[in-house]
């Protein structure tokens, strides 16, 4: 059975994410930030963290302006709260979303050049062939960062819901059916493109990761949000799926957020980092509607937590 911690990885922002480091050139910040917006509202104060859904040890301790945000709040917010969702339930939602039916393999779903380099490929997981081709990509994306010494478990949102737990409420903004729906929804052919680029772009991972990582550590939102949209510029199949998987969520977002700035609590809330960028981003959609938002400083990491 997939336990918690691999669960903690299927998720939407941090797959997009992945796939456009596979694809994308690099980029750089310029300045050091946290990936951390204050937003006040009429009564109280939300926090806007972005997160990184995998991470390393050395990336802790986090910067002090992500503590001081967690202690400022009364409730965390976060996309999918993990912790909440009975493993039976979480293990048959896979079963039925990533699985093909009884006697379909993988083979025959796939496009005669994905086909081709899938057989090429060495260290295949055992079972692969019944595996729809977007679980399969995610697993082989997993298991690479694996071997890099990212873990789910120390992604940032995670970190966070293990602090939170039973000691302050713990909101979710998706459910799990939410999300695996959407990722499971990308078309044949969709799927087919994600798995093929995939394959052909993974072994060289390790030189762009580290990309994605300096872009969070120094609070570049805008620079995340371009590594999550590069597979969509160069392959038009995929303008679709990042509109489904990022920008409608985008709104959904942002509207939720909105109603915990009518109210009186204050909230960490903490979501994927390339949902804050961009024209249709949650940064851009709070101010649209008249918010102001303030990047925090990076206030030095510490050893107290």
């Amino acid at each position: 059975m997939e336990s918690k911690a691999q669960y903690r990885v299927i998720n939407l922002t941090g797959w997009l994410l992945l796939l456009g480091l596979l694809c994308s050139a690099s980029l750089h910040a310029e300045e050091a930030s946290c990936l951390l917006w204050e937003v006040p509202g009429e009564r109280n104060t939300v926090y806007l963290l972005g997160s990184i859904h995998m991470m390393r040890a050395e990336d802790y301790p986090l910067d002090q302006c992500v503590e001081r945000a967690y202690q400022k709040t009364d409730q965390l917010v976060v996309e999918l709260n993990i912790l909440a969702i009975d493993p039976l339930v979480m293990f048959q939602k896979i079963q039925q979303l990533g699985l093909l039916s009884e006697g379909a393999v993988l083979d025959d779903q796939l496009s005669r050049e994905t086909a081709r380099q899938l057989s090429q490929f060495k260290g295949l997981p055992a079972g692969y062939q019944r595996m729809r081709p977007w679980y399969l990509a995610l697993t082989l994306v997993m298991q690479k960062l694996a071997t890099l010494g990212y873990r789910a478990d120390l992604g940032v949102d995670n970190h966070l819901i293990n602090k939170a737990q039973g000691i302050k409420p713990i909101i979710s903004l998706e459910s799990l059916g939410q999300q695996l729906a959407v990722l499971a929804g990308d078309s044949a052919e969709e799927q087919d493109l994600s798995l093929r680029l995939t394959l052909e772009q993974l072994p060289q991972i390790a030189d762009d990761i580290n990309e994605m990582s300096l872009a969070w550590h120094q609070g570049d939102a805008e620079a995340i949000y371009r590594l999550m949209e590069y597979p969509k510029q160069q392959y038009p199949a995929l303008v679709a799926p990042f509109e489904r998987q990022v920008i409608e969520r985008n709104y959904g977002m942002a509207d939720k957020i909105i109603t915990m700035l009518k109210g009186r609590e204050d909230y960490l809330v903490v979501i994927g980092g390339g949902h804050l960028g961009g024209e249709q981003g949650v940064i851009s959609l709070l101010e649209k509607q008249g918010f102001k938002l303030t990047q925090q400083p990076q206030l030095g990491r510490t050893m107290l937590y």
